[in-house]
C-alpha cells in the first residue's frame, strides 16, 4: 500500500479527527463552565483530569462507531 492509500485509509478510520475534536472541545466546554459557575481552580482541575481520557475516550467512539480496523497492509498502523 503506497502512502497516499495509507493516509486515505487513516482518515476514514478516525474520521477526519472528528471524534478527538469533539471530546477536546466538550472537555473545554465543561471546564468552562466550572471556571463560570465554581472557582478557576476546579476548572483547571477539570481540564488536567479530563485530559488524561481525550484519547480513552476517543478511541472508545472511534470503536462504537463501527469504522473497520486498519489493514494490515498499512505501514502507519501502530504496533501493539
Amino acid at each position: 500500500m503506497n502512502i497516499v492509500g495509507a493516509q486515505r485509509e487513516v482518515r476514514m478510520r478516525f474520521v477526519g479527527g472528528f471524534y478527538g475534536q469533539a471530546v477536546s472541545g466538550v472537555l473545554w466546554l465543561v471546564s468552562a463552565g466550572f471556571a463560570t459557575w465554581t472557582t478557576p481552580r476546579a476548572a483547571i482541575v477539570v481540564l488536567v483530569a479530563g485530559g488524561f481520557f481525550i484519547f480513552p475516550i476517543t478511541e472508545l467512539l472511534v470503536r462504537a462507531s463501527g469504522s473497520p480496523p486498519l489493514s494490515s497492509e498499512n505501514s502507519l498502523q501502530r504496533d501493539a
